[in-house]
């Protein structure tokens, strides 16, 4: 991929086809229609185009490389490509084997780094030793009740100082000192040399000489602790070792510093004979810090002997020892000075023990370096020995590998040329030839299979020719059939063309029969329709009819009632005459009146006889009118019922005439079909004939093929 500007990155695929997300994406998200028009500016720039076209250009070198040393290794021999094979195996190993033996040659430089340390640790430490000695004579010979041996004693650890110092100046201006520790050290002896001098010229107390020395003994411990990180002592990365090199070269000589200060404060105290309460608390404080210098010490020693059983048989006795003479030491400091009312205890008495149980400390702490540099050597020279012998071992391993790859290439290489060998032979068309029996490998289940393959290929070789001549005369019967049958199928084929032109003149008038019988069921529908509507009529006037019968019925009704009204209002008139006479001369006016009305209802009841003689006789006649037309219904039903069985009649020969033309049609395809089929077998047929004709050369050329092969058999003669 390219690095295109503001960190767009383009991918395989297209120029621009897909640019990163976090800025293309951003800027159609962000910009709207703008964004994505800058966008599209991005991927159309020239410059991705060519970082494009760059990354295209150094794909295509790659993958043609890789063809390229793909072609190379293919064309090897195969002897040669074991030979490369065995190269690259080689080669892989040597790497393998730089890298350990780089790691180990590391290993062994920081061991000979860490070697080298230890002699200046020692040195130091030895100075402070001395330093501390110096501090006690020191203070001797500067008390008020001064002490001659101690100025001559102070004088002698001065000089052996000075010679440590002198060793020590040496080594750290050597190549193995860095810049800082001969500027730390320069610092360190120009406070040595000025603390020396002023006690000399005694133009110092007892107390500030006590004070400067503390503070050139913590100077000390600070430079042997760079000394140590200098030299990779504090990484060392074995256990055992760190936790030896904690314990005695970190712990010990602070343990050390604690003692000799209690040493030089005690020796004060008991040479004045007085101690005040902050001198006892001094005291008491720097008893309680040995004491718990001297549990930190054990409990990294506990480790390193837990890491390294060996170290415990070698210094545990000597640690039980010095922490039972600190225990002592500590209880007489405690004893004699600290709790004492009276500080009567010798003051030499007292240097002399402190001075032995720091000694037999430093002792220890020069035992259990010794122990370290013999576990560095040791490891050292393990190193060493398994680097020869890893080398040996590949020595021998790499000369074992060759004669071995010696022998399975040429087990490899003969069998596979004896099988190519094999293969030009049958190549060739021999396969007369004699092929060893191969071993149980694949190169020899190889010339096995070829030796069942020339055996089973020579006998299909004389199958194929016995049956070269067989299909030969077969082709032969073949061609001879095929021009019979060619033939044959002409005749065929002229008579299905006769009977497909009548079956056309047949479906012709089957055709016209059907629409003649279409037309007529139209016709009888059409005619079937109006007698249904006729009949409609005719019951519609029946019903008229019965309707007016009704009215008859009911007018006959009401002019019944009429005549029975007259026929009570003349039966009143009458009664209201015979009232009237009753009633002489007042009843002469209503006689009259109802004289009138009697007249009136005899008139009416007249009337309504007349009338209803003429209903009943209106009535009769429409009787026989609904009579009448209820025949001419019932005739009209049965002619539609008629033309309706005519309509279906006619549908039925329609329908069956559709069917017998779809018929007719059917079977003129199906002839049409036939005649197609037939030509089209005929046209096989000639194909067939031909390709006989040309199976039979065929046969001839395998034949003469196969003759390319020698058996050993006699090819049999093919037949003509």
């Amino acid at each position: 991929m390219g690095l295109l500007p503001n960190n767009i990155m383009v991918l395989r695929g297209g120029i621009g086809s897909d640019i990163e997300r976090p800025h293309g994406a951003w800027l159609r998200h962000r910009g709207g229609p703008r964004g994505a028009s800058t966008h599209r500016r991005i991927r159309e720039s020239t410059y991705c185009r060519r970082i494009q076209r760059r990354y295209d250009q150094n794909h295509c070198n790659y993958l043609t490389y890789f063809a390229a040393m793909i072609r190379f290794i293919s064309n090897l021999r195969l002897s040669r490509k074991f030979l490369v094979l065995g190269g690259v195996a080689i080669t892989v190993c040597g790497f393998l084997l730089a890298l350990h033996v780089n790691t180990a040659y590391q290993q062994i430089s920081r061991i000979d780094t860490e070697l080298s340390g230890l002699g200046p640790s020692q040195d130091l430490l030895n100075l402070m030793r001395l330093a501390q000695q110096h501090r006690a004579a020191s203070s001797l010979a500067l008390n008020a009740r001064g002490d001659a041996s101690a100025e001559q004693k102070r004088t002698a650890l001065q000089g052996q100082a000075d010679q440590i110092a002198r060793r020590i100046d040496a080594f750290v201006r050597g190549p193995g000192g860095s810049e800082r520790l001969r500027e730390d050290y320069a610092r360190l002896n120009g406070h040595w040399q000025a603390l020396a001098a002023d006690i000399a010229a005694k133009r110092i107390s007892s107390d500030e000489s006590v004070a400067r020395h503390i503070a050139l003994i913590a100077q000390a411990l600070e430079l042997h602790d760079r000394i140590l990180d200098h030299f990779g002592l504090t990484l060392e990365s074995v256990p055992a070792n760190y936790f030896a090199i904690t314990a005695s070269l970190v712990n010990l000589p602070r343990l050390t510093e604690f003692m000799g200060q209690m040493r030089v404060y005690g020796v004060v105290a008991l040479t004045r004979q007085d101690a005040s309460p902050a001198d006892r608390t001094r005291l008491a404080s720097l008893a309680s810090r040995t004491e718990a210098g001297l549990h930190d010490m054990r409990i990294v020693y506990g480790k390193a002997f837990d890491a390294a059983p060996g170290l415990r048989a070698a210094l545990d006795q000597d640690l039980g020892l010095v922490g039972d003479r600190i225990k002592s030491t500590l209880a007489l400091a405690e004893r004699e000075i600290v709790d004492a009312q009276r500080l009567a205890y010798p003051a030499s008495q007292y240097l002399q023990t402190l001075t032995a149980t720091i000694d037999a400390t430093y002792a220890l702490a020069d035992k259990a370096a010794g122990q370290v540099q013999a576990q560095l050597q040791a490891e050292r020279s393990d190193i060493l020995i398994s680097q020869a012998a890893l080398l040996g071992g590949c020595l021998l391993l790499v000369l074992l590998g060759i004669v071995l790859g010696i022998i399975v290439v040429r087990a490899i290489t003969l069998p596979v040329e004896a099988a190519q060998s094999v293969a030009n032979r049958i190549a060739a068309g021999d396969l007369t030839g004699r092929i060893p029996t191969g071993g149980k490998d694949e190169i020899g289940a190889l010339l096995n299979a070829m030796r069942t393959m020339n055996e089973n290929l020579s006998g299909i070789v004389a199958q194929v020719r016995s049956g070269a001549d067989a299909i030969a005369i077969s082709s032969q019967q073949i061609a001879a059939g095929n021009t019979d049958l060619s033939s044959r199928t002409e005749q065929q084929a002229a008579s299905l063309e006769e009977t497909a032109a009548s079956m056309e003149e047949l479906a012709s008038t089957v055709k016209q029969n059907a629409d003649n019988a279409r037309q007529a069921n139209r016709l009888a529908a059409t005619a079937s329709a109006v007698a249904v509507r006729g009949g409609a009529a005719v019951a519609d006037v029946v019903g008229t009819m019965q309707a007016i019968s009704a009215s008859s019925d009911k007018i006959a009704e009401i002019v019944s009632v009429i005549d029975g009204i007259a026929f009570q209002t003349n039966i009143l008139a009458l009664n209201a005459a015979v009232e009237a006479a009753r009633a002489g001369e007042l009843g002469k006016g209503f006689a009259v009146v109802a004289g009138e009305v009697r007249t009136l209802a005899q008139r009416s009841a007249v009337a309504a006889r007349e009338i209803k003689a003429l209903i009943e006789s209106s009535v009769e006649k429409v009787n026989m009118g609904a009579q009448q037309v209820e025949q001419t219904g019932i005739t009209m039903r049965e002619i539609v019922a008629s033309v309706q069985r005519v309509t279906d009649i006619m549908g039925e020969i329609s329908a069956a005439s559709e069917e017998q033309a779809g018929g007719i049609d059917q079977i003129n395809h199906a002839v049409a079909q036939m005649d197609e089929v037939t030509q089209h077998n005929a046209a096989l047929v000639e194909q067939a004939a031909a390709a006989s004709n040309a199976q039979q050369e065929q046969a001839h050329q395998l034949v003469g093929a196969v003759s390319a092969f020698r058996t050993g058999a006699a090819p049999a003669a093919l037949a003509a």
